[in-house]
């Protein structure tokens, strides 16, 4: 066994550790926000560290440029300032070929949102965007802090009326379960130090002085490990705060919609690898709607199948808890009965229809590698 193997198997036994340990935490106390911890409170200071050092970056570089003009400080102040830049905080964006979906595009889709917003109490969804991934997500872009819901048609396409709610209160409820890794101050630090150590381990495809070239990468290999180590420490001390949110925002989407419903989704949600390689079996069949092969695929799965979540160790990612131990979480406790809104689903996949096309494109894209 090497290294590597030996620090995966101690991350996954770590991290199997902190799931079955907050899973018992969240079946017995109350689910509410909590306040700040220690670790919280530490990961926010780090967050602060890293936007002070990209300031403190950029303007020594304008320092050492101004002050001790020569052949040296220049060159090396305009490296400083370029990282800084590229190191600065995103306040993120829409991709220019991003589907769009306004209000006036789909009123029933918003209608059926703002239900959900008034149920959970957060703030009103500015944009939603359609893509290929089997996914849902929401996030904020601009200064303004725009909500943005993403929402992958793959999946949607799957999901039963009552389960497309669940998974929409699901991502609206990420606005109140005090998920930092969310929030401006410390999600852009961890993008930050991504980047950074990203950077840092980039290749350079200059050969015209190897040995130059082999001593730079190596001094900026060895630079990258200090950043790594405080991406790492920032993410673990945001894990279990991290998880912690992800359950409780299946708590808040079952008690508006019904637990029933978002174990289900979460099911689908799991089966999402499978689901993509057979929408791009499709595109490889050159099937006439590729929509309508994905739910052929769906259907034909066995109920065995589709309930393998529950005996797997499966999640979203590293920053979700394990999706069975999501839905054993749901079925702990005693919800009221689901009252899914009152949206028309039928209208809402004809508002939805004419922007297929694209996001059709971008799956071919993907499966073909064009």
């Amino acid at each position: 066994m090497t290294v590597e193997d030996r620090r995966g198997t101690r991350a996954e036994q770590v991290g199997r550790r902190l799931a079955e340990s907050l899973f018992r935490t969240v079946t017995v106390e109350p689910f509410t926000v909590r306040r700040r911890g220690a670790a919280l409170w530490a990961a926010c200071v780090i967050a602060a560290l890293v936007h002070l050092f990209v300031v403190a970056l950029a303007v020594f570089g304008v320092w050492i440029m101004v002050a001790m003009p020569n052949l040296i400080t220049i060159p090396l102040g305009v490296v400083m300032l370029g990282f800084a830049a590229m190191l600065r905080p995103r306040f993120g964006r829409l991709p220019a070929d991003a589907v769009l979906v306004s209000r006036e595009q789909s009123p029933h889709l918003y209608a059926a949102l703002d239900e959900l917003v008034d149920r959970l109490g957060t703030r009103k969804v500015a944009q939603v965007v359609l893509s290929a991934e089997h996914n849902a997500s929401i996030t904020q872009v601009g200064l303004r802090r725009r909500l943005v819901l993403v929402l992958g048609y793959p999946l949607w396409n799957l999901l039963t009326g009552p389960e497309r709610a669940a998974v929409l209160g699901h991502e609206l409820a990420h606005q109140v379960n005090g998920d930092l890794r969310r929030g401006l101050l410390v999600g852009s630090s961890l993008r930050t130090l991504a980047e950074l150590v990203r950077a840092l381990r980039t290749r350079s495809r200059t050969t015209s002085f190897p040995i130059v070239t082999w001593a730079s990468e190596g001094a900026m290999w060895l630079l990258s490990w200090p950043v790594y180590w405080v991406l790492l420490a920032q993410n673990t001390l945001l894990a279990r705060s991290g998880q912690r949110a992800e359950y409780l925002a299946d708590h808040l989407s079952a008690t508006a919609t019904g637990p029933a419903a978002m174990a289900s989704a979460l099911r689908t949600v799991a089966l999402g690898p499978a689901a993509v390689r057979a929408l791009h079996s499709a595109v490889i069949r050159k099937d006439d709607d590729l929509w309508l092969a994905g739910r052929t695929w769906f259907a034909e799965l066995s109920p065995e199948r589709k309930q393998l979540t529950d005996a797997e160790d499966h999640r979203v990612d590293d920053s979700h808890p394990p999706t069975r131990l999501r839905i054993a979480a749901l079925q702990a406790r005693r919800y009221p009965p689901g009252l899914p809104p009152s949206f028309d689903h039928k209208a809402i996949d004809a508002e939805l229809a004419p922007r297929l096309k694209r996001v059709a494109e971008q799956l071919k894209a993907e499966a073909t590698g064009w």
